[in-house]
């Protein structure tokens, strides 16, 4: 594989990587404003929207000669997707055990 070749798709390759990334991060972003929900419900907003980034990195790179790099960045994507989403629920149970606390103590 000619060296220009492999750089403009190593370039692809990580322009897609950050942008599906990114895309999951907003779908955190938006669902930050709607806590505290139950952990099913936010379980499965969060799945979908990790599937949706990992989906689109498959979709848009379907045709990447770039089997080994594709694969270690595939991988990096789902383990980023995956710290944000335990952050959120972390952040969603910090949330409900602040309000369960305002409750008890006003009774």
């Amino acid at each position: 594989m000619p060296s220009v070749f492999r750089a403009m798709e190593k370039e692809t390759l990580l322009r897609v990587a950050t942008a599906c990334l990114e895309g999951f991060r907003t779908a955190i972003a938006a669902l930050k404003g709607s806590l505290p929900v139950g952990r099913e419900a936010l379980e499965k907003k969060t799945s979908e929207a990790q599937t949706e980034a990992l989906s689109r990195f498959d979709g848009e790179l379907k045709g990447c000669m770039l089997e080994e790099e594709k694969k270690i960045q595939r991988k990096e994507l789902d383990d980023n997707t995956s710290k944000l989403k335990k952050q959120l629920e972390t952040e969603n149970n910090d949330i409900l055990l602040t309000r369960i606390k305002q409750v008890v103590s006003q009774r």
